[in-house]
């Protein structure tokens, strides 16, 4: 990954078994996957207009920039972590 090179999840749609074998065996890390239906991949922007360019169908469906943001507000909605013995207190009321 280059300097600057934002990590995405990029999305084959209607993946082929051919594209399935080979990125699931590389060094790719697989995200997501339902076959005949898409494979998700963790990647860098730059390789995903590789792939691109190289005719695959693929659509970026997450940014780390946007996951971040997501995530934060996932625990602002949530609020502070909650232990067991609160949570039991909690129902006996």
């Amino acid at each position: 990954m280059t300097p600057g090179d934002e990590r995405v999840v990029v999305r084959f749609i209607n993946p082929t078994s051919d594209i399935v074998k080979e990125f699931r065996t590389t060094k790719h890390n697989v995200a997501a996957y339902k076959p005949g239906v898409y494979l998700d991949i963790v990647t860098t922007k730059s390789k995903f207009k590789d792939l691109q360019s190289k005719g695959y169908n693929v659509k970026i469906t997450q940014t780390e920039e946007r996951l971040k943001k997501n995530l934060k507000l996932k625990s602002l909605e949530l609020g502070p972590p909650k232990t067991l013995n609160s949570l039991n207190k909690k129902g006996k009321n």
